[in-house]
């Protein structure tokens, strides 16, 4: 079983490569190779970007 700060490492990890990919920090472009989970990782991470 996971901890809880385990995956929020987890996820602070795919949401730096998702802005590095994004060259922006909380924007996910729709149709890109990891769309649904970014906007899933955008809306935990950066609500106020979600949209």
């Amino acid at each position: 079983m996971f901890h809880l700060t385990h995956v929020q490492h987890v996820l602070r990890h795919v949401a730096d490569s998702i802005r590095t990919l994004n060259d922006t920090h909380c924007v996910i472009k729709p149709g890109g190779v990891v769309a649904h989970d970014a906007h899933i990782i955008n809306k935990t991470l950066c609500p106020e970007a979600a949209g």
